[in-house]
Parts: C-alpha cells; structure tokens; sequence
C-alpha cells in the first residue's frame, strides 16, 4: 500500500506542483477562485513545494519499513490533511467552486491511507547477516 499511495503523492506532485507553479491562474480559474499579485507568487511558492514533495516521494516510494520510512509518511501525512482542511474551508465559504471537493477527496484519500499505514504495528525488523 505504502507504494501505491507514495505513487499517487509523486503524481500529485507533478501535476499539482507544475500548475500552482507555472499556470496559477488557469489553476485556481477552473476552481472558481481569483488571485491577486501576491496570492500568485504565494501559489507559485506552493507550487514548488508541492512539487518538491513529488519528488521525495518518488525516490522513497521503495522504502523499507522503519523510522526514515514513518518520519517520511507523517510527514506528508500532516501535509496532504492540511492541504485537504483548507481546500475544503476555502469551497465550504465559497471562494472555490464544487470542483474543489475533488481537490479535497484526492488529497484527504491520500492522507487517510498514509495515516493507516503508518499506524499499523510494524512487521518484524529485517536483518541481514
């Protein structure tokens, strides 16, 4: 499972990550929002820290069970639910259209599965030897 969903995170990475950056405006139009000049750059920043979780994400996504592999899920498990409690605040009040819910189901999905996950009991540790 770890796999898949630090996957679909590389994805929403790419995808999110390259349009907040590149084309925030068309973005957050489809969404029903509007932006000012700082709000943009606000977003591009946004972009690229998205994408930079994408990043990290695809190059962990064969991690083995174990602190680096649970540091690396809390943290884009808080990451995925903040980005989904304020996506969701912002359509609720109006300033995004339904169309943002999307927004909110892909990434509370996506933290919801990390947070399973990382609460299972851990597997028995792996040696080597």
């Amino acid at each position: 499972m770890y796999r898949m969903l630090m996957t679909a995170v590389a994805a929403n990475g790419i995808v999110f990550g390259l349009a907040n950056l590149f084309v925030p405006d068309l973005l957050l139009s489809i969404l029903g929002g509007a932006v000012d000049a700082l709000g943009r750059i606000i977003f591009q920043t946004l972009g690229g820290t998205i994408l930079g979780y994408g990043a990290v994400a695809w190059f962990v996504r064969d991690l083995d069970e174990g602190p680096m592999r649970r540091g690396v899920i809390a943290g884009v498990t808080i990451s995925f639910a903040a980005i989904a409690a304020v996506v969701g605040i912002a359509t609720a009040s109006g300033l995004l259209n339904a169309l943002a819910w999307a927004v909110v189901a892909i990434h509370a999905a996506v933290a919801i599965g990390l947070l399973v996950d990382l609460l299972r009991p851990a597997g028995p540790a792996v040696t080597t030897g």
